[in-house]
């Protein structure tokens, strides 16, 4: 492998570890922004119902005020401390409890978000205490943000590696005019050798002070 190969590939491994950081803080970033737009929803939606005090579990079913399940786009269902879950009229599923929500119910925990997989689909669960036994929980799909994330994944794969294309072709160029007067150097080096002729000479055009200035300088000498 050449020299100016070598280059060019460190080239493009520089500008592809930065493309590569620069992604994953952008993804990072992204994340925490939707997922905050997630949590502020969920909070809001949490102090409407604490404020209200608009709950009500009766004839099997959680009440709470506001639009019905089919209308809204987030959750509500109340854990007891033991014993199914309560969930709203109309509601297709709940949310399996585990022992930290049981334990909120017994007014253990104060507020706290959560992440749970329910059927291969993600949810974001705001979890807080309720009426005294029981905690309840307002939770949101994820589905949506989900798939903004895998867009914005491959289109940071495809721009990181667009940016590695581009930098080796780059460093190609750079590499060449940058070698180049090691080339010359190469080249008046096998003359000398073949011809025996001392008198031949490099050019030390442009900075004399640098390394390949210094090089030819030498040789001359």
């Amino acid at each position: 492998m050449s020299f100016r190969t070598r280059l060019a590939l460190v080239a493009a491994a520089a500008v592809g570890i930065a493309v590569v950081v620069a992604s994953v803080v952008v993804y990072v970033v992204v994340r925490n922004e939707l997922l905050g737009e997630v949590d502020r929803a969920l909070t809001h939606r949490y102090e409407e119902i604490a404020t209200s005090a608009g709950i009500d579990i009766r004839d099997g079913y959680l009440h709470v005020e506001g639009p019905p399940p089919s209308q809204q786009s987030d959750y509500v269902q109340a854990v007891p401390v033991a014993g199914r879950v309560f969930v709203q009229p109309g509601a297709a599923f709940a949310l399996p409890p585990n022992g930290h929500d049981r334990t909120t119910a017994r007014g253990g925990h104060d507020v706290y978000f959560s992440d749970r997989n329910v059927n291969d689909t993600e949810y974001r669960v705001l979890t807080f205490p309720g009426n005294p036994g029981y905690a309840v929980q307002i939770f949101r799909p994820l589905s949506e943000v989900n798939r903004t994330l895998h867009r914005i994944t491959l289109f940071l794969i495809f721009i990181a590696a667009g940016g590695m294309a581009v930098a080796a072709a780059l460093g190609l160029v750079v590499a060449r005019a940058a070698l180049a007067p090691v080339r010359r150097l190469t080249a008046t080096t096998e003359a000398v050798t073949e011809t025996r002729d001392l008198s031949q000479r490099i050019e030390t055009t442009g900075a004399s002070n640098d390394e390949l200035g210094r090089l030819a300088t030498s040789f001359n000498t």
